[in-house]
């Protein structure tokens, strides 16, 4: 081949496409361009071919053939029709026409009769010489009023001083052990006594020493060997008895136990091991706080995600990992319907509040995600219902 050939290379015989003369090419011609008129039009006609800088789209026809066509758009060709050899002919458009407003003498970037915004316009307020993100305008809504900023909420700082700190408990905190709690269910697992039974991990115990976690209460006894031992589980304790912690504690030790936590860093479609489900926001971010001191410095990562806030921010978030995913129904069912969530490798469904989610009308949308398709069998998942 001529790559490999050992002779001298041969001079080549360049001739510039714009003023037909020898010696260099189009792009180094110093003669006026000269103006296209339309996208190319090459006929191969079994016997010639020739090349027609005509006023058509671009059009290769197998003429004589049968019809088979390929159609490029040059400049904005219009509709193709078939021609009488069973080929298309190109439709209009020229190389120098304007695709927004199909007038000759400029391109669409500098079309004055553009609608939308400028390359110096402003989306927000319609003003030139600033861009949205600098617009310091108020827009209005259909109300006439300044639409309020997409909301950021502050997360949890894990580094904070007062993250360890709870409310006290009552001087009758210890009449708790007389509650009588009942248990149904074939070989349930025994109660603990105290958090060290099932808690192994380092981290996890220097968090519950630094909540003052002296002893578990009744319904943290029997729910946390229960998770633990890999159990469904649906429970029914008063408020303020400690059932966040009852789920907390079993599920992050069981995640912090296993041979290989994935790293969701990065991944643009976030796969929790853990999706916690809560009725209101406000206890989302109670939940989710807990989660934040049990996993401090581990490499389990706990992601909030709620309605009523800018989606952008919280995508950003999960998006650097969501091992335990904290959600309201309304944004997880949107973040996994736009392929930012997935059920795929989900291993615990909890639904805190089940009870307040039905009577607020939230049953349709538990049921769409126990239905969804990437929502793991219920014999491949654990479902607690607190």
């Amino acid at each position: 081949m001529s790559r490999e050939c050992s002779e001298p290379k041969k001079a080549r015989n360049i001739t510039c496409y714009n003023c037909q003369e020898e010696g260099h090419g189009s792009r180094d011609c110093t003669n006026p361009k000269k103006q296209r008129q339309g996208g190319p039009h090459r006929t191969n006609n079994n016997s010639s071919a020739a090349d027609d800088w005509g006023s058509g789209g671009a059009t290769t026809t197998a003429g004589n053939g049968g019809g088979a066509a390929d159609d490029f758009d040059w400049g904005t060709g219009g509709d193709s029709s078939a021609n009488a050899n069973g080929g298309r002919s190109g439709g209009g458009g020229g190389g120098n026409e304007c695709r927004r407003c199909h007038t000759e003498g400029h391109f669409a970037k500098d079309c004055p009769n553009n609608s939308g915004a400028g390359p110096n316009e402003c989306r927000r307020c319609k003003k030139e010489g600033h861009k949205a993100a600098d617009c310091t305008e108020e827009v209005l809504g259909e109300d006439g009023k300044p639409l309020p900023p997409p909301y950021r909420p502050t997360l949890v700082d894990e580094n904070s001083d007062g993250l360890y700190d709870t409310t006290p408990t009552g001087i009758n905190f210890s009449r708790y052990d007389k509650i009588n709690v009942n248990v149904s269910g074939k070989l349930a697992p025994p109660p603990i006594n105290a958090f060290s039974d099932v808690v192994k991990s380092a981290l996890m115990t220097e968090a519950i020493e630094k909540c003052k976690y002296t002893k578990p209460t009744p319904v943290q006894k029997y729910a946390i060997p229960i998770i633990a031992a890999k159990r469904d589980l649906m429970a029914c304790a008063q408020t303020g008895s400690g059932k966040t912690a009852a789920f907390i504690l079993p599920i992050l030790q069981n995640l912090l136990s296993m041979e290989e936590l994935p790293s969701l860093y990065g991944q643009a479609v976030q796969e929790p091991l853990c999706v916690i489900i809560s009725p209101t926001r406000e206890l989302a971010i109670q939940i989710h706080t807990e989660a934040v001191k049990f996993a401090k410095g581990s490499i389990v990562k706990p992601c909030l995600i709620y309605g009523g806030t800018s989606s952008g921010y919280q995508l950003a978030n999960i998006s650097r990992g969501a091992h335990l995913l904290v959600a309201t129904p309304g944004r997880l069912l949107d973040f996994v319907s736009k392929g930012k969530v997935s059920f795929a490798n989900l291993k615990y469904l909890v639904l805190d509040e089940a009870d307040r989610m039905i009577d607020q009308g939230f049953l349709p949308e538990v049921r769409r995600m126990v239905t969804h398709e990437t929502m793991p069998d219920k014999t491949n998942r654990q479902t607690l219902m607190f």
